[in-house]
């Protein structure tokens, strides 16, 4: 019962964890919401754009405020196609009550527009900031969620995931692998000001104990797993591997 309760409870957890891949598909030019549950792939992030489709309560709402946060430059909107209250007779295919949305994006630019068409960042950044607001507890997983991201975008991902990881007293556990310096630095600077008393107005708190930092390496003897420990000044308390980072600081100090 031991080896068995273990193992079965862990790959139940694994079940139901939530995966996003690290290329994100854009959502094709007829990607429309026709029918109630329909739930496509979380790992090329198209359930997320169904989420979005067949939202009744808010998840489009707190999707554009996080895309407003992140300065993403633009905002979900979703289309209806027909009128749900229309007659029976005048749908071809005879449901009442049943609407055909559409998403589109409003960029600003005075115009609306398929999510095909604009940059690759959007179709990337979307799915990740809907991954991270859809309630559900035990584990996220989430690959490169910086890619086609600018810089500025990336910063605030930090905060997308410090919230959740922290909302619902910590009942989730937030994996991100990630090459971005942007993000990793987001964190160490709530962790001090958290420790300073000196977070901005809407910033989390956000502690040393709830970080956990690993560096993958390929070694001559395997893949090595490095534990990168964070004090409460938010500085590492140990050295990045050789070849980490390295360019910032050549650039930063000309080494």
């Amino acid at each position: 019962m031991v080896v068995l309760g273990t193992t079965a409870q862990l790959v139940a957890s694994l079940r139901d964890a939530l995966y996003i891949g690290p290329l994100r598909t854009i959502p094709p030019r007829g990607f429309l919401y026709e029918r109630a549950g329909r739930i496509t792939s979380w790992a090329d992030g198209l359930a997320a754009w169904d989420l979005l489709l067949a939202d009744r309560a808010s998840l489009v709402e707190r999707t554009n405020l996080w895309l407003r946060r992140l300065g993403a430059g633009c905002q979900v909107v979703v289309q209806q196609l027909f009128d749900r209250t229309a007659d029976a007779e005048l749908l071809s295919d005879g449901h009442v009550g049943k609407a055909v949305r559409r998403l589109l994006l409003d960029t600003g630019a005075g115009s609306l527009v398929l999510p095909s068409e604009v940059g690759a960042g959007v179709s990337q950044i979307i799915p990740v900031v809907v991954a991270a607001l859809e309630a559900r507890a035990g584990l996220s997983l989430i690959e490169q969620p910086e890619i086609h991201v600018h810089p500025a975008v990336q910063v605030g991902l930090g905060d997308l995931f410090i919230d959740a990881a922290t909302r619902d007293r910590g009942r989730r556990a937030v994996l991100v692998e990630t090459h971005s310096e942007h993000l990793i630095l987001r964190l160490l600077r709530r962790i001090r000001e958290t420790t300073d008393n000196k977070l901005a107005e809407g910033s989390l708190a956000f502690t040393a104990d709830k970080l956990s930092v690993l560096y993958v390496e390929s070694s001559s003897e395997g893949v090595r797993i490095h534990r990168l420990h964070v004090d409460e000044r938010g500085e590492f308390t140990d050295r990045w591997p050789k070849g980490f980072f390295d360019e910032r600081f050549a650039e930063v100090y000309g080494t």
